[in-house]
C-alpha cells in the first residue's frame, strides 16, 4: 500500500509540474506580446512612449510588494492558494486591459496582472524546487524553458491576432481566456502534502544573517540587473528595429521572437553547463557571452549582424535566471523559499525600472539611446556577477579552513 501511495503521489506531482509549465508559457507569452503592442497601444490612447514609464513603474511596484511578501508566506499558505489567486488575477488584469476606456485603466489592468504573476512566480518556482531538490538547476531550467517558449510565440501570436481582428486588444482577450481556463483546471490536480499549508516558521537572528549576507545581497543586485537588461531589451527591441533600422512590422516581431528562441534553445542545454561548471562559474560564462554579443549588435548598422547578435545574446542569457535561483538555494538551502522571494523581488525591481527608464529615454532622446542604456546595465551586470563569484569563493575557502581547524 505504501508503494502504491508513493507511485500515485509521484504521478500527481508530475501532473502539477506539467500544469506549471503551461502556466509559465502563458506568462511568457503575455509579457513579450506587450512589447510588440507598444506602438499600437500608444497610438490608440494618444500617448507618447514616456507614458510607459508609469505603466512599468506602477505595475511592477505592485508585483514587487506582492512577490516580496509572498516569498515569506508561501510556506504557511501553501502553493495551491498561490496558483488560484495568481491565475484569476492574471485573467482579470487582461480583461481590464481589453475593456480599458483610458490609459489609466491600461496601467491598472497590467498592475492587476503583475500581482497575479507575482503569486504564480513564487508558487511555480517553489513547487519545482521542492520537486527536484537534488537537481534544482536543471528543474528550474526546464520551468523557464517553457516561459521562453511562450515568449517566442508571444510577438508572432500578437502580430497574427491584431492583423486578423484589426484590434490591438485581441491578444489580451485570448490570453485572458487562457488564464481563466487554467484557473478552472486547478481542482483537477493534487498537490503533494508537503506543499499544503504548514505551521508558520519563524526566523532566527542566524537566519536573518544568512538572508542579509553579502553573497545574497549581491546575488539580488545581479538578479535585478539581469532581469532589467533582459526585459528592457525584449520590450523595446521591436520598436528599435522598426524605427531605428526601418525594419518591417513582421520582421520586427519575428526578430523579437528570435531573441526568445535563443533563450529557449539555450535552456535545453544550459543545465548541462551548470552540472559541469557549477552555478557560480556558469553564471559568469553566460553573462560574459551575452555582453560580447550585445556589443556587436548595438554598434553596427548591418541588419544581419543585429539579427545574429540578438539571437546570440538570447542564447547566452538562457541559463542565467534559473542559475541565479538555483545558486540562491545553494547558498542558503535551509531558507530556499525566503531567498527565492528575495531574488524574485529583486527581479521585479529590475523589470520595472529599466523598461520604464528606457521608455522615457526613447521619447525624449532616441530609441537607440534607450537600447544603449540596456547595454550599460549589462556591463554593470557583468561586474556584479564577478563580485558574487569572488564572495562565494571566499566563503567556500573560509568554510574549508574552519573544517580543517575542527579536524
Amino acid at each position: 500500500m505504501l508503494i502504491l501511495k508513493g507511485c500515485l503521489e509521484r504521478l500527481a506531482y508530475r501532473g502539477v509540474i506539467r500544469y506549471s509549465y503551461a502556466i509559465y508559457a502563458a506568462i511568457g507569452s503575455t509579457l513579450t506580446l506587450v512589447g510588440r503592442l507598444i506602438p499600437a497601444m500608444a497610438a490608440a490612447f494618444n500617448v507618447g512612449y514616456d507614458a510607459y514609464s508609469p505603466f512599468y513603474l506602477i505595475s511592477t511596484l505592485c508585483h514587487l510588494i506582492t512577490v516580496f511578501s509572498a516569498g515569506v508566506f508561501v510556506e504557511s499558505l501553501g502553493t495551491r492558494r498561490f496558483y488560484r489567486l495568481g491565475l484569476w488575477l492574471a485573467a482579470a488584469g487582461c480583461g481590464i486591459m481589453v475593456l480599458a476606456p483610458q490609459w489609466a485603466w491600461i496601467v491598472a489592468g497590467f498592475s492587476v496582472f503583475q500581482i497575479g504573476f507575482a503569486f504564480l512566480a513564487v508558487g511555480l518556482n517553489t513547487v519545482v524546487i521542492d520537486a527536484r531538490p537534488e537537481s534544482r538547476s536543471q528543474a528550474l531550467t526546464y520551468l523557464h524553458l517553457f516561459y521562453s517558449i511562450g515568449a517566442v510565440v508571444g510577438p508572432l501570436f500578437s502580430h497574427m491576432l491584431t492583423n486578423w481582428s484589426g484590434q490591438w486588444m485581441t491578444p489580451f482577450l485570448v490570453i485572458g481566456i487562457l488564464f481563466a481556463l487554467l484557473g478552472l483546471m486547478l481542482p483537477l490536480f493534487e498537490f503533494p502534502a508537503r506543499n499544503q499549508p504548514v505551521e508558520r516558521q519563524t526566523f532566527s537572528w542566524q537566519s536573518m544573517r544568512i538572508l542579509l549576507s553579502p553573497v545574497v545581497l549581491f546575488l539580488a543586485l545581479t538578479t535585478s540587473l539581469y532581469v532589467g537588461s533582459e526585459q528592457g531589451i525584449s520590450v523595446w527591441m521591436y520598436t528599435y528595429l522598426v524605427e531605428h533600422h526601418n525594419a518591417a512590422d513582421l520582421f520586427g516581431a519575428a526578430l523579437n521572437s528570435l531573441f526568445w528562441a535563443g533563450l529557449t534553445l539555450g535552456r535545453l542545454f544550459s543545465g548541462k553547463f551548470n552540472a559541469r561548471l557549477g552555478n557560480a562559474n556558469a553564471l559568469v560564462l553566460f553573462i560574459a557571452c551575452a555582453t560580447i554579443s550585445l556589443t556587436f549588435g548595438l554598434f553596427t548598422n548591418a541588419v544581419w549582424l543585429v539579427v545574429v547578435s540578438f539571437f546570440l545574446s538570447g542564447l547566452s542569457f538562457s541559463g542565467t535566471f534559473p542559475s541565479l535561483l538555483a545558486f540562491g538555494s545553494e547558498v542558503a538551502p535551509s531558507h530556499s523559499a525566503a531567498v527565492n522571494g528575495i531574488l524574485l523581488a529583486a527581479a521585479s525591481i529590475g523589470s520595472s525600472t529599466l523598461p520604464a527608464l528606457m521608455g522615457h529615454i526613447a521619447e525624449n532622446v532616441s530609441i537607440r539611446s534607450a537600447l544603449l542604456t540596456a547595454y550599460g546595465t549589462t556591463l554593470a551586470l557583468l561586474i556584479s556577477v564577478l563580485v558574487v563569484w569572488l564572495l562565494y569563493k571566499r566563503t567556500l575557502n573560509q568554510s574549508q579552513e574552519l573544517r580543517k581547524q575542527e579536524i
